[in-house]
């Protein structure tokens, strides 16, 4: 089992979708800022997580833990196919002014962090 860990920025407007089964989605884009660098992560919210994170404004800083990682391919605009990694959030914590646990269950300190 893999378990991600990601701390940074939300990126982007964060928009809640609906599935044709009815099922809750939202695609977040997390920055990062490591030694000048800014990387961005992206992070699939489904169900409870979509909605709260859908409250989320640009800017909040985030904590989300993930243990699963996708990886899809889709065709661009130019025709070229791309390959895209995401993230499937098991819980997200907003830090900061907007602190608050997302999830259903407290998040614990990790050692070394």
């Amino acid at each position: 089992m893999i378990k991600v860990f990601i701390q940074g920025d939300i990126a982007e407007e964060v928009k809640v979708n609906t599935t044709k089964t009815g099922k809750k989605v939202t695609n977040i884009n997390v920055s990062e800022e490591t030694r000048g660098f800014t990387t961005r992560h992206k992070v699939v919210c489904w169900e409870k997580l979509a909605e709260k994170a859908g409250t989320l404004p640009t800017g909040t800083p985030v904590y989300i833990e993930c243990e699963r990682v996708q990886y899809r391919s889709y065709e661009g605009n130019d025709g070229q196919k791309r390959w895209v990694t995401e993230f499937v959030a098991s819980s997200l914590e907003a830090l900061g002014d907007a602190a608050g646990e997302i999830s259903g269950e407290p998040l614990e300190p990790i050692p070394g962090f």
